[in-house]
């Protein structure tokens, strides 16, 4: 009768330790030293660098999906 709940807590325990692996992992592999506590955030560029500047190819992209969306 408690199963269902109980495999519903392992699972999200699972899911927990797994996200928390994940972020260690990146905080191992770019050690800039962010004051976030999720390292992830703040590389949500197109390309993955965390440049501020104008990106061309972000642009290129963005034009693209509007044309295939008409």
């Amino acid at each position: 009768m408690l199963t269902p709940y109980a495999v519903g807590l392992v699972g999200m325990a699972v899911l927990l330790a797994v996200w928390l692996a994940v972020q260690e992992a990146w905080r191992r592999t770019f050690p800039e030293g962010s004051a976030d506590p999720d390292v992830l955030a703040g590389r949500m560029g197109c390309g993955g660098c965390a440049s501020r500047d104008r990106c061309e190819t972000h642009e290129e992209t963005a034009r693209r999906a509007v044309e295939e969306t008409r």
